[in-house]
């Protein structure tokens, strides 16, 4: 591994006693030991999930290798969604301290549905004989080699120990050791908005039904509102897609997977366009405006949650494939085709599968706020703090009906 790639290291300083066991916390996050991920997951024997640099493994850790909760819950006001970045992205040493202690367990409601889940997943409770269920993500050994991912993996974890929020799934800690590099998070058993529109859970029907469609929703957009407009020096997520939505107990979405987020100042950051690698984010889902220019700013993930409420509206993944004819359209232009055809009536966008009824009015309402959010430029989308607003009063409309 190129050293200048790992910005973090680890210090007799970092020392700490966490039940009874002697382990570190860097940047307010638990490192774990190898060995004990290894037993954790039972030498990496259940996957349930893969991203682009990185596979994830069911867990259960023993208690003892855990943070301590009360500590966490004395800590909880201030870092609960109020922690304040200085200039330069990073903490001061008291809300560096109240993250420590907090970013080591997560929120009741959140402890039951966080990073993990999926259609092939165990549903194991909260806490079981064998621990508390976690999800571990294992950066692939090919991937060890290449700075971008090891970029990426320092990145989240700057990131999530910085902030907190009841929509944010919080990072319980890393491990870098013996050629490994690993992220752990608390476990979902609900899965992901992806799961449920298009993957495995789908026939289980559990997001067949308006209103929770649109609690999915509004949790998304109120930790999307909380990283742009909360924090001293905002934060672009920068891979808002269904995947990246986790549903909790409580059946809001949870934001995850920070490793592409950054820190922005005066609502922007620029790099040339000859100078882009690779521009981060998922096809369909990138706003076309960093895809051509770089630049990066908060209305960058107002596009992509747009496009996340077409496919919550639709039941249509952002890319249609046609495999006779070997094309694939875009999700908002088909659905911009089928409302000029259909004298922009919504009933021809609605996912049919749904049994329960959208009244008229806040379907229109939520199809006029993706077709706003996912605007050709970024100066025609609504702040996410107009996004929040209006998605609350599709969900207070959708419960009157």
């Amino acid at each position: 591994m190129k050293g200048d790639a790992w910005e973090i290291a680890i210090s007799p300083s970092d020392s700490k006693q966490i039940n009874g066991r002697q382990t570190f916390l860097v940047h307010g996050v638990c490192f774990f030991r190898y060995d004990d991920l290894i037993a954790a997951t039972d030498h990496f024997s259940h996957v349930i999930g893969h991203g682009s640099f990185a596979d994830v493994y069911l867990g259960h850790l023993e208690e003892n290798l855990l943070p301590d909760s009360g500590a966490a819950g004395q800590e909880k006001g201030q870092a609960n969604g109020q922690l304040k970045g200085n200039a330069n992205g990073s903490l001061d040493s008291s809300a560096a301290a109240a993250a420590a202690a907090a970013a080591g367990a997560a929120d009741a409601e959140i402890n039951s549905s966080a990073a993990g889940g999926g259609d092939d997943a165990d549903d194991p409770t909260t806490t079981t004989p064998k621990g508390t269920p976690v999800a571990v993500k294992r950066v692939r050994e090919a991937a060890l080699r290449s700075d971008f991912s090891l970029a990426t993996f320092t990145n989240e974890i700057k990131i999530l120990s910085s902030i907190r929020h009841p929509n944010l799934v919080p990072l319980l800690g890393f491990c870098r050791e013996a050629q490994e590099l690993m992220l752990v998070y608390p476990y979902a058993p609900n899965g992901s908005l992806f799961d449920h529109l298009h993957g495995g859970l789908k026939e289980q029907g559990e997001l067949k039904d308006w209103g929770r469609r649109v609690d999915v929703l509004v949790g998304a957009a109120r930790g999307l509102d909380y990283l742009h407009g909360q924090l001293e020096v905002p934060i672009v997520h920068s891979d808002v897609k269904p995947e990246n939505i986790l549903i909790a107990a409580s059946g809001e979405g949870l934001l995850t997977d920070f490793g592409f987020s950054e820190f922005v100042r005066e609502a922007s950051v620029h790099t040339p366009a000859a100078t882009i690698v690779r521009v981060k984010g998922s096809v369909g889902y990138v706003c076309p405006e960093y895809s051509s220019t770089g630049v990066l700013n908060s209305k960058c993930d107002v596009y992509s949650l747009g496009i996340v409420v077409l496919e919550t509206l639709t039941g249509l993944p952002s890319q249609i494939e046609d495999e006779h004819l070997g094309t694939s359209t875009h999700i908002r232009d088909l659905v911009s085709a089928l409302l000029r055809k259909h004298d922009s009536d919504p009933s021809a966008v609605v996912d049919p599968s749904v049994p329960t009824n959208l009244p008229k009015v806040p379907a229109w309402r939520l199809l006029q706020l993706a077709l706003r959010c996912t605007a050709p430029t970024g100066r025609d989308r609504p702040h996410m703090g107009e996004v929040l607003s209006e998605l609350l009063f599709v969900q207070s409309a959708v419960r009157k009906s």
